[in-house]
């Protein structure tokens, strides 16, 4: 008898934070075995695969599932050609359409699209953005380098919380940053957007460790820069370096992101 790999839809979101964690070839055993890193690569998105009803559910549009499947491919066959940056992007991405708290602007789905059914329909003259791309810290804004030393601090006594959690920020126009409290992801998005319209937020922030501690990830905004989201890795114990992605603006889209 089969057992389904996953019994939640969290557990099967977890599932594509590993894969963003460890792929292409940084996967580990429990009992510190030598991994196969392909064969273990391959398991992985097959699991993705077969879990793929929970996003079905989710998605519900019959064409924007066929998309996301497609990108669940894309990613796939951008790990085993080397390309790490495609792999990982295109799996952030289809992540996003799943899951509206990780969404980023639409940009290889384009592909997937035109991939799956030879036209356009869904993103029919989408432009594409040059985001995301890794950088460095030094592409940390002012108010983003504050706000990440805000959040730091205030994240540091909870960061072995197996339970994970989410906290979030706002800059106000007199320098001021407040802990920021809402029902959902979606309505935390919405004051930042409309205080960013009136002008009463100036930068913005937000904090997950997904559950395990394994991965703290930073969001950091402010106007006419890149979003940019801080990746922090924890193996034994201990945090590695972190990585910068750049991404399209969300809460300052109105801002250019050209410095």
């Amino acid at each position: 008898m089969h057992i389904p790999r996953f019994q939640t839809l969290g557990q099967y979101h977890d599932a594509w934070a590993g894969i963003i964690l460890f792929a292409p070839d940084q996967f580990t055993s429990y009992d510190d075995q030598p991994v196969d890193q392909r064969r273990e690569l391959d398991r992985r998105f097959d699991e993705l695969r077969e879990g793929f009803h929970f996003a079905e559910k989710k998605l519900r549009e019959p064409r924007l599932i066929r998309v996301c499947r497609e990108l669940l491919e894309m990613s796939h066959e951008a790990y085993i050609a080397g390309d790490d940056k495609l792999g990982a992007h295109a799996l952030q991405e289809c992540e996003g359409m799943i899951w509206s708290g990780r969404k980023l602007p639409v940009k290889h789905a384009v592909e997937a699209e035109r991939r799956a059914f030879g036209e356009l329909v869904l993103f029919k003259g989408v432009e594409v953005s040059p985001y995301p791309y890794e950088g460095s810290e030094a592409d940390l804004g002012d108010t983003q380098r504050q706000l990440w030393e805000h959040a730091k601090n205030d994240c540091g006594p909870h960061l072995a919380d197996e339970e994970g959690f989410m906290m979030c920020w706002a800059m106000h126009a007199d320098r001021s940053i407040h802990s920021v409290k809402a029902r959902s992801l979606k309505a935390i998005r919405a004051h930042f957007q409309e205080g960013a319209r009136t002008g009463e937020i100036v930068g913005t922030a937000s904090a997950q460790l997904l559950r395990g501690g394994g991965l703290l990830v930073y969001h950091f905004e402010e106007p006419n820069r890149p979003l940019i989201v801080v990746m922090n890795l924890r193996r034994d114990g201990q945090f590695q370096p972190p990585r910068f992605h750049l991404n399209d603006p969300i809460t300052f889209a109105t801002s250019s992101a050209i410095r």
